[in-house]
């Protein structure tokens, strides 16, 4: 996966979990791909280990796999889309309600759905690792 693949795929998570995520610009989601990267190898993650992103070039030295790319793609979503979620909890814009004639609203049904979809990309993530440490230790095995 290059590294343009990666940012749209990264984009393209974002703005189905949070539509405001749009306006981020290639550098910054780049940014965030190459702190993903950095947090796995500091976890030992052993798929990425050998995976290189030069910011500086704007690729990847060593192009991961799309298994790879994945991984990093979807652990820089959650982070972005973790850290979207606290700012908004922090500015208060979730759990309050607010009523309009008849209608009433609440923006804590907004705020579970939001965290529910983190959620989900999540549990894609351990999927994908899973799936992919299986894949790591049949190929050490032969």
């Amino acid at each position: 996966m290059i590294l343009d693949e990666a940012i749209r795929l990264l984009r393209t998570y974002l703005v189905e979990v949070d539509p405001a995520t749009s306006s981020f610009d290639d550098e910054t989601l780049a940014l965030a791909l190459a702190d993903a990267l950095r947090v796995l190898q500091a976890k030992a993650i052993r798929l990425v280990t050998d995976v290189v992103l030069d910011l500086n070039a704007g690729a990847f030295t060593t192009e991961p796999t799309e298994q790879m790319g994945l991984v990093i793609v979807l652990k820089a979503a959650l982070t972005i889309l973790m850290n979207e979620y606290r700012g908004r909890l922090q500015r208060g814009e979730f759990g309050i309600s607010w009523q309009s004639g008849l209608e009433q609203e609440s923006s804590i049904s907004a705020s579970k759905a939001y965290k529910d979809l983190v959620d989900d990309l999540a549990s894609e993530l351990e999927q994908v690792l899973m799936i992919a440490n299986v894949n790591f230790a049949a190929l050490r095995a032969q």
